[in-house]
């Protein structure tokens, strides 16, 4: 997240914005789950990118 920089700001200023977009990307992957658009092995990836984001 921190090659977003934009006049020096970058998204760690903002671990709200963060914390908000890892729950929209989730509801997201239930969602698509749900519907069949995404099969368990990408959900998991997507799982996993959550919680690389989530420590960082």
């Amino acid at each position: 997240m921190e090659n977003f920089a934009i006049a020096g700001t970058t998204t760690r200023q903002f671990p709200l914005l963060i914390s908000a977009s890892a729950m929209i990307e989730r509801a997201a992957r239930e969602t698509n789950l749900q519907l069949g658009h995404l099969d368990e092995k990408r959900a998991g990836a997507v799982i996993d990118a959550g919680k690389k984001i989530r420590q960082a």
